[in-house]
């Protein structure tokens, strides 16, 4: 990929996570947050390793202010259990645990520890399905139970998403000398193992929040279904 077609990449991306910050903030400064990303991208070297310097710098400013302005966000608003929240924390906390454990404490090592990986995230989804009938027991409908189970899988999976960019942040040695990461590098044709790492998880946030929030939304929307038809019928 050209300098250019990389730097119109991470600021493309970039523009995509601000996405994710409440109205009130990209209303005022996304804009203008954008601009100056995209000129920091300009000034840094070419090639895959500015790219990736570049995204060590500003990924967890990025994703710290994600969860700052939605809790000042949440904060500003009544005083109200949030199903997108009460049902999106616990999940995203179940699939944190399952990425550190995956990539610190080698979960897929063995086929027991896979079934387990699998069994904690099957939970973290179906905490996330309970975000449904949450909604319809707040005098919610189905539309809306969708919208908050989007609401909830957003959140559960940028929970799981700057788990996995702390991991690789601070564990970065540790996973260089870990088989399974060689591995994967070894298959993914990368010539330098940072780069990998970033590219993963950019891969990670922009398809891991587009899987979380259809899942979530789907999940919620059926369950909530499910509940109303059930209703009917009796």
């Amino acid at each position: 990929m050209s300098a250019p077609r990389q730097r119109r990449a991470s600021v493309a991306v970039y523009g995509a996570i601000l996405r994710l910050y409440p109205p009130a903030f990209r209303d005022r400064w996304a804009g203008e947050t954008v601009l100056l990303f995209a000129e920091l991208a300009r000034r840094r070297p070419p090639g895959p390793a500015g790219t990736a310097a570049l995204w060590l710098r500003h990924l967890p400013d990025l994703a710290g202010g994600l969860f700052a302005e939605w809790y000042r966000e949440l904060r500003r608003r009544p005083a109200v259990r949030h199903p997108a929240l009460t049902h999106g924390a616990p999940a995203g906390a179940l699939l944190s645990i399952v990425t550190v454990a995956g990539n610190l404490g080698h979960l897929w090592a063995t086929p027991a520890a896979r079934v387990a990986s699998w069994l904690i995230s099957g939970a973290a989804l179906s905490v996330l399905a309970l975000t449904g009938p949450a909604t319809l027991a707040a005098a919610g409908t189905v539309g809306r139970a969708l919208r908050h189970g989007l609401l909830g899988g957003v959140i559960a999976f940028t929970a799981a998403n700057l788990t996995a960019t702390a991991v690789v942040l601070i564990g970065l040695d540790r996973l260089g000398r870990d088989s399974v990461q060689l591995a994967a590098f070894a298959a993914s044709h990368e010539t330098d193992f940072r780069v990998y790492q970033i590219h993963e998880l950019l891969g990670g946030w922009a398809y891991g929040t587009v899987a979380g929030a259809g899942l979530g939304a789907a999940l919620s929307g059926l369950a909530a279904a499910g509940i109303r038809l059930g209703r009917r019928l009796h």
